[in-house]
């Protein structure tokens, strides 16, 4: 219990930076709060939340949960971090994939909220961590001023501020790890003044391709698909709409577009047909990314 109290900021900062990322490049990958402290050598040892964007931007390298599991334990023996450094992403590549190739993202930097409306406008493209005081409360408050414990802020109703909870998804009487402030408190207004949140942009010179969304949908009868076996488009290619987009934009004219099919399955697309609307979610690539090479001037 003792560990679980100190990674808090670690946990918050996680959940909140993977939120964000799939919000933006549309493929959610769980991230491994494990190898953020391993990097960092704090395994064990508490870090503010927003200490975990530095990581990912500084470092350019995200290892995926899958690969990397939270332990629930120290990595260390003593003062030696060589084997929190083993088990590091960005240190060992060989060892480790890098969530970031499939993302297509770049983490910018962080910026704090300010105010309850930065808050607001936020939360439009995903979570904010903040943090908070949770002892010595005064009587009717969830929480003081100070920072010992750390959150992601997931939404707001009219009153209150609703918060995901980083000791896990079955905490508390919600049991979904939610809960709520009311605004006006104390602890309504900590949570503003606190609040922070990773700036993601989509890196399309690394996805090479614009899409939109085709108007009033496709019907998916009409369409043709890429060859999948001469193109070898693997399962993981067209997991989610993220991942379909990435294939498509690196097979260049061979691929017109993606669609989301009723049967809940991505497809890559490589002809539209007659264009008659349907139910179908479908994006079409309406622009390629051209490099040119640059001419030395003397």
């Amino acid at each position: 219990q003792w560990y679980q109290r100190r990674v808090r900021g670690w946990v918050a900062g996680t959940q909140t930076l993977e939120a964000r990322i799939a919000f933006v490049s549309e493929n959610y990958i769980p991230f491994s709060v494990q190898n953020f402290m391993n990097c960092a050598g704090k395994t064990c040892v508490g870090a503010q939340p927003y200490r975990v964007n530095t990581e990912a931007k500084n470092r350019e390298n995200i290892v995926s949960e899958d690969e990397l599991p939270y332990t629930q334990r120290k990595c260390i023996q003593g003062d030696d971090l060589s084997a929190c450094y083993a088990q590091c992403g960005s240190l060992n590549p060989e060892k480790f994939s890098n969530t970031l190739q499939d993302q297509f993202v770049i983490i910018v930097g962080t910026r704090r909220a300010k105010t309850e409306g930065g808050v607001k406008t936020a939360l439009q493209s995903g979570p904010l961590t903040t943090c908070f005081y949770k002892k010595s409360v005064e009587p009717g408050e969830r929480c003081s001023r100070g920072c010992n414990h750390a959150n992601s802020i997931i939404g707001y109703t009219k009153y209150r501020w609703l918060l995901q909870e980083s000791y896990g998804r079955h905490w508390g009487k919600n049991k979904d790890g939610s809960w709520s402030t009311t605004k006006g408190s104390i602890c309504y207004d900590q949570i503003i003044k606190k609040a922070h949140f990773p700036r993601i942009l989509y890196d399309y010179d690394r996805a090479n391709a614009y899409y939109r969304e085709v108007e009033g949908g496709v019907n998916e009868g009409e369409l043709k698909f890429v060859d999948k076996e001469l193109h070898e488009i693997t399962q993981n290619d067209t997991r989610n709409m993220g991942t379909v987009k990435n294939r498509c934009a690196f097979l260049g004219s061979v691929c017109k577009g993606v669609v989301a099919l009723s049967s809940g399955a991505f497809q890559l697309v490589s002809d539209f047909g007659d264009g008659t609307t349907g139910s179908q979610t479908a994006f079409k690539k309406v622009q390629m990314v051209i490099y040119l090479k640059g001419r030395k001037i003397r």
